[in-house]
C-alpha cells in the first residue's frame, strides 16, 4: 500500500497542475532550449536554436539571442561570424547590458579572425568607454599582443606593465607577465626576460610554468647560453602540462643540442614529439640535422625529404640543406635540382641567395665555367646584397672560407670563428681577406665580444680604407665605443662618418646621434644645426622610407620639439608637425608627437583645438 505522505504529494502536484496556466505547461521557446545546450558547453547545438531565436518580436529576446549565437560562433572558432553577430548587439538599444562584453567580444573576435587593425580600435574604444570593467585587463593584454606582432615594441611594453601596475591582482597579470617577456624576447632584451617572468616557472598552473620556462629557455637560446637553455627546456618534462608545450620544449631541447653540437643525443630527445602531428615538419627537419651533423648522409636526406615535403617554415630550409647533402656527398646532379626547386618555389625566402651560391659551387665543382658565370650573374641581379657576392668573385680554391661560411650559416658561432681566424693567419687569401674581417667583426659583434670586434674593425679601417662597407664599419665601431661609455670616441666616429659618407644610410643615424648627444650637454645651436641637416634629408628620402628610417624621423621630430619647447616657440613646433611629417610616426614615437602638437595649441591659446588633440591622444595611448 502507498504510504498515505507520498499519496497526499501527488494529489497536491495534481491540483496545482490544473491550476497552472497553459503557458507554463508549453513547449520551452527557442530561446529556452538553446539555454540548456549552451549551459551544458553544446554550441553546435545551441547556436541554431539561438539563430533562430534572434527573429523573435521582443527586442531584448533578440538582443540576447544574438549575444549568446555570438558567443557560440567564439566558441566554435567561426570568428568572422561572431563579429558580426556582437555589432547587432551593439546596434541594439535594447542590449545595452551586452554593451560591455559585446564591444570587448567584437574586438577578441577581430584579433582571433586576423583584422588586428579592427580589432585594435575597437579594443581602444572599450578601454574609453568602460575604464573600470572587469575585462579592460584583458583588452590591454589583446592591445599589448597586436603591438608585439606589428614590431611595436615599445608600445607592447607599455601595454603589459600598464595591466601590471594597475590590474596586478588580476586574473590577467600572468598573461600580462609572458606577453612582457615575449615583447622583451622580440626587441633583444634578453635580460630582463626573468625579471618580467617573475615567480611564474614555479607556478602550480603547470601550463603556465611550461610556458614561462619556455620563454625562458629562448633567452637564454638568444644568448648563446645553450647549456643553460637545455636545462630550462628540460624542466617543462618534469611538469604535467598539455602535450603541445611539452613537444616544444623537447624540440627546443634538440636545437639547443644541436648548438652543442651533441648530436648523437637528439634522436632520443625529441623522441616522444613523434605522436604529435602539429610538429611533424620540425620533428623531421631536427633529425635531419642530427644525421647532417654527424655526417649521416643517408639518413640525413631521407629525414629533410620528409620535413620537405610539409609546407612551412622549415621546407625551404629543409630543402638547402638537401641540396648541401648532395654537394658534399659528390651527387652534383641532384643538388643542382634541390637547389633550383628552393628558388623556383620561394625566390623570397631568406634561402635563397644561398641555394644560389649553392648553384654556383655545385658548377664550380663539377667544372660547369657556364653554369658557374650564370648562376654568379643569377646571385648579382637578383641578390644584390647578399653576403655570397663576395665570393663569387674570389678564386675558386679558397676553401677554408667556405668553410667558416657554412658553420655561420649553421649557426656553430665559436667553430665558424675558429676557421675564420685560421683564415686569416694565412696570408696569400688575395681579396677575400677583407670580407674575411668584415664576416669575423660582425660576428665577434653578435656574440659580444666587443674588444675583439673592435680590434678586426679597427684593422679593416686601416688595411682596406676604401671598403664598400666602411661607413658600417664606423657607425658599427661607434655603436660600441657608445655602449661602453666612451662617448669622445663614439662622437668622433659618428663626425668622421657624416664628414666621409653623408649619403650613406648610417649618416642620418650618426647625426640624430650627435644631436641628441649636444642637447644633453645643453649646446643647442650645435644640436640644431644636426637637427636642421637631419629634417632636410629625410623630407628628401620622405617617399621611400624604410620602418627604420620612419623611427628616426619620428625621433628627430621630437627632440626637435624637445628643444624649440625649452625656447617657448611653440609656433614653431605647431608648423612643423602640421601636415603629413608628424603622420609618419607610430607607437609610441607618434605618441609623444601628438602629444607636442596639442601641448603647442594649448600653450598658443588654442583651447578647443588643445582639447580635442588631447582626447585623441587618450585613446591613442596604451599605458
Amino acid at each position: 500500500m502507498m504510504p498515505k505522505f507520498f499519496s497526499k504529494l501527488i494529489f497536491l502536484t495534481s491540483v496545482i497542475a490544473l491550476m497552472m496556466p497553459d503557458a507554463a505547461l508549453a513547449e520551452p521557446t527557442k530561446f529556452q532550449q538553446a539555454q540548456v545546450h549552451y549551459k551544458q558547453a553544446d554550441w553546435q547545438s545551441a547556436l541554431p536554436l539561438f539563430l533562430a531565436a534572434a527573429t523573435a518580436p521582443d527586442p531584448t529576446e533578440k538582443a540576447s539571442a544574438h549575444f549568446y549565437a555570438a558567443e557560440c560562433c567564439l566558441q566554435l572558432g567561426r570568428h568572422e561570424e561572431a563579429q558580426g553577430q556582437y555589432q547587432k548587439v551593439l546596434d541594439s538599444t535594447s542590449g545595452k547590458t551586452f554593451h560591455p562584453r559585446a564591444q570587448f567580444r567584437c574586438g577578441e573576435a577581430q584579433f582571433l579572425a586576423g583584422y588586428r587593425s579592427d580589432a585594435e580600435n575597437t579594443l581602444r574604444q572599450f578601454i574609453e568607454r568602460y575604464p573600470r570593467d572587469e575585462l579592460t585587463a584583458s583588452a590591454y593584454c589583446y592591445l599589448g599582443d597586436i603591438a608585439l606582432q606589428a614590431d611595436r615594441h615599445d608600445q607592447a611594453i607599455a601595454a603589459f606593465h600598464f595591466v601590471l601596475e594597475n590590474f596586478g591582482r588580476n586574473s590577467q597579470a600572468d598573461q600580462a607577465r609572458l606577453g612582457l617577456a615575449r615583447a622583451f624576447l622580440a626587441s633583444d632584451r634578453l635580460a630582463e626576460v626573468p625579471i618580467a617572468l617573475g615567480r611564474l616557472c614555479q607556478s602550480a598552473d603547470a601550463n603556465l610554468a611550461a610556458e614561462a620556462l619556455l620563454l625562458l629557455g629562448r633567452s637564454q637560446y638568444e644568448a648563446q647560453q645553450f647549456g643553460q637553455a637545455l636545462a630550462t627546456f628540460r624542466r617543462v618534462y618534469e611538469l604535467k602540462a598539455d602535450s603541445i608545450p611539452t613537444a616544444r620544449a623537447r624540440l627546443a631541447a634538440g636545437w639547443s643540442l644541436w648548438k652543442l653540437s651533441r648530436c648523437d643525443e637528439i634522436a632520443a630527445e625529441i623522441a616522444p614529439v613523434v605522436a604529435n602531428t602539429e610538429f611533424t615538419a620540425e620533428f623531421h627537419y631536427l633529425l635531419g640535422m642530427a644525421a647532417y651533423g654527424a655526417q649521416d648522409w643517408a639518413q640525413a636526406s631521407k629525414e629533410l625529404l620528409e620535413a620537405a615535403s610539409h609546407p612551412g617554415i622549415h621546407q625551404t630550409a629543409a630543402q638547402f640543406y638537401l641540396g648541401e647533402i648532395f654537394f658534399r656527398d659528390g651527387k652534383f646532379k641532384d643538388a643542382k635540382q634541390a637547389f633550383q626547386c628552393l628558388i623556383d618555389s620561394d625566390p623570397k625566402s631568406p634561402w635563397a641567395d644561398d641555394a644560389v651560391w649553392g648553384l654556383a659551387r655545385t658548377a664550380r665543382a663539377a667544372k660547369s665555367t657556364t653554369d658557374f658565370n650564370k648562376a654568379c650573374e643569377l646571385l648579382k641581379n637578383n641578390y644584390p646584397t647578399s653576403d655570397e657576392i663576395a665570393l663569387s668573385e674570389n678564386p675558386p680554391e679558397i676553401t677554408l672560407f667556405d668553410e667558416a661560411v657554412g658553420l655561420e650559416r649553421d649557426g656553430h658561432f665559436d667553430a665558424a670563428l675558429a676557421v675564420y681566424h685560421a683564415f686569416l693567419d694565412k696570408r696569400d687569401n688575395g681579396t677575400l681577406r677583407v670580407e674575411g674581417l668584415w664576416r669575423t667583426a660582425r660576428l665577434h659583434e653578435r656574440l659580444k665580444q666587443h674588444v675583439e670586434a673592435t680590434k678586426f674593425y679597427e684593422q679593416l679601417l686601416v688595411d682596406f680604407p676604401a671598403f664598400d662597407r666602411t661607413a658600417e664599419v664606423i657607425a658599427n665601431h661607434a655603436w660600441i665605443e657608445a655602449a661602453a661609455g666612451k662617448y669622445a670616441a663614439a662622437v668622433k666616429h659618428c663626425q668622421e662618418l657624416l664628414s666621409k659618407f653623408p649619403q650613406s644610410p648610417q649618416a642620418a643615424e650618426a647625426a640624430y646621434w650627435l644631436a641628441l648627444a649636444a642637447a644633453d650637454e645643453k649646446r643647442s645651436d650645435e644640436a640644431q644645426q644636426y637637427l636642421d641637416w637631419l629634417l632636410v634629408r629625410l623630407t628628401a628620402a620622405e617617399d621611400g622610407h624604410t620602418d627604420k628610417q620612419i623611427e628616426l624621423w619620428g625621433q628627430t621630430l621630437c627632440l626637435q620639439c624637445q628643444l624649440w619647447a625649452a625656447e617657448n616657440n611653440w609656433q614653431s613646433i605647431a608648423e612643423l608637425l602640421d601636415g603629413k611629417k608628424q603622420s609618419v610616426a607610430r607607437g609610441a614615437v607618434g605618441a609623444r608627437l601628438t602629444f607636442w602638437r596639442a601641448e603647442a595649441a594649448m600653450r598658443l591659446g588654442n583651447h578647443a583645438e588643445a582639447r580635442e588633440r588631447f582626447d585623441a591622444l587618450v585613446a591613442q595611448i596604451v599605458g
